[in-house]
């Protein structure tokens, strides 16, 4: 059982307190804050202190719970030596020190995921971690996938990514899908998912000109809006079977298996998906209602 003091009391500091009672890993010895007015005065039994008195205890861990200074502390505390237990952000005691690149334990069967993780699957799949350009924590690391990865050639086991590519613009496709190709173990697969534009669902819902060609998708999950330069936020390309299997012919993935899309004509073409092989938030293997994503598994030739 570890020692812990929250470091701040404030409202996620109370919420982090209750957590922390029924949790058999902690034992909670205290809080700590960096406000005059709360140090010296006590709450659950037990004393606010300043940072520096936390430093003066033996065997001590804090748990940060403040979600607009925790950057700071985390400095504060690595300043007086003070062990970080972990930040208390979204709901969860996110253990420090962050994911990095580095820290991979290359001879586990690592997964990258492109993008914010935002479920549970990911989140309790303890070799998996998200590639992002707005976090990092122990489940983030901070990534721009268009740029090359800081890793040995053939050393992750797979890589998902799920309505992100669109985001990216054509041209770092291409680099970025072949970058993936060096990373990933001979017979390693990468499944990707964007969204599907031969679909009836995104077909009509998108806005066109006059001669059909799609413009701007109001419903697209990251579209900001519309204004009069042009889009600002959202897909930057508008993908579909072609023009994605165009581009992965040119990538040097050879072996493609395509799970689900639309062709031009508006059918459907759709295979089971095995999602213990790779989650998706946007597919129903119990329904092909309002199907509107491509799903594409690419393999790593197994020989090289």
């Amino acid at each position: 059982m570890i020692d812990i003091v929250i470091f701040g009391y404030g409202y996620y500091g109370t919420i982090l307190a209750k957590r922390i009672k029924d949790d058999p890993r902690y034992n909670l010895i205290g809080f700590a804050d960096n406000s005059k007015y709360k140090q010296g005065n006590y709450t659950y039994g037990h004393k606010i202190m300043s940072i520096k008195e936390v430093s003066d205890i033996k065997g001590v861990s804090v748990i940060i719970a403040s979600i607009q200074h925790y950057n700071e502390i985390i400095k504060e505390c690595i300043e007086y030596n003070v062990r970080i237990e972990g930040v208390f952000l979204d709901n969860r005691i996110k253990k420090y020190p962050w994911a990095t690149f580095e820290k991979l334990d290359l001879s586990k069967d690592i997964t990258l995921y492109a993008g914010d993780i935002n479920d549970d699957v990911h989140l309790n799949n303890d070799n998996l971690f998200g590639l992002s350009i707005t976090q990092n924590d122990d489940k983030h690391i901070a990534h721009d996938v268009t740029k090359p990865y800081p890793l040995p050639n053939a050393c992750i086991a797979s890589y998902e990514s799920e309505c992100v590519f669109e985001l990216i613009g054509e041209e770092n496709v291409l680099p970025a899908l072949n970058e993936i190709y060096r990373i990933l173990r001979p017979g390693g697969k990468l499944r990707l998912s964007v969204p599907d534009y031969y679909s009836p669902f995104l077909k009509n819902r998108a806005m066109t000109d006059k001669n059909g060609k799609i413009l701007y998708d109001a419903g697209e999950t990251y579209a900001i809006k519309y204004g009069k330069t042009g889009l600002i936020g959202g897909s930057i390309w508008y993908t579909n079977y072609d023009v994605l299997k165009e581009k992965i012919e040119k990538t040097k993935f050879k072996y493609v298996d395509w799970l689900c899309y639309h062709s031009m004509d508006g059918i459907l073409h759709k295979k089971e998906i095995d999602l213990s092989k790779g989650y998706l938030h946007r597919v129903n293997n119990e329904s092909s209602k309002d199907v509107y994503c491509i799903v594409v598994d690419l393999y790593k030739d197994k020989y090289e």
